[in-house]
C-alpha cells in the first residue's frame, strides 16, 4: 500500500512538473526602457510589442500596462488602450487616478464626452489638491 501511494505521489509530481509553464527571465525594466525609446520615437506598435513581453508576476507589470495603454492611444488605437486600463485599474486600484486618466482621455476620442467626463470627475474626486487634474 506504501509503495503504491510513493509511486502514485511521483507521478503526480512529475506530471505537475512537467505542466508547469517556463517563464524567461528579462530586465523588465530595461524592457520598459527601450519601450519608451520607441514610443518616443513614434515607433509605438515596436514598442507595444517590448511590453507585451512582461509577465503579470512581474513587479512592473503596473508600468507595463500604463505604457501599453499609453502607446496604444498613441496610436490611435483608443479601444486597446482602454482595454488596458480597464485591467490596469482591476489589478492595481492604488493607482486609479492614472487608470482614470487613460480612460477619460480614450472615451474622449472615442466619442463618449459623458464617460470622459465621469472619468474625470472621478480622478478629481481622488487627488483633488492636483491642480492638472482641474484643466484637463
Amino acid at each position: 500500500m506504501k509503495k503504491f501511494l510513493l509511486v502514485g505521489l511521483i507521478v503526480f509530481f512529475a506530471k505537475m512538473a512537467s505542466t508547469q509553464e517556463i517563464l524567461e527571465l528579462i530586465n523588465s525594466g530595461k524592457i520598459i526602457d527601450q519601450g519608451q525609446k520607441k514610443h518616443d520615437a513614434k515607433e509605438y506598435k515596436e514598442a507595444i510589442e517590448l511590453y507585451k513581453k512582461i509577465n503579470r508576476s512581474d513587479t512592473n507589470y503596473d508600468r507595463a500596462l500604463h505604457e501599453l495603454a499609453y502607446s496604444y492611444y498613441a496610436d490611435s488605437n483608443f479601444t486597446e488602450s482602454k482595454k488596458y486600463a480597464e485591467l490596469g485599474l482591476k489589478l492595481f486600484p492604488n493607482k486609479s487616478n492614472q487608470w482614470y486618466l487613460i480612460l477619460a482621455n480614450d472615451e474622449d476620442e472615442l466619442g463618449n464626452t459623458q464617460k470622459a467626463l465621469d472619468y474625470y470627475d472621478k480622478i478629481i474626486a481622488v487627488n483633488p489638491n492636483s491642480y492638472l487634474n482641474w484643466f484637463n
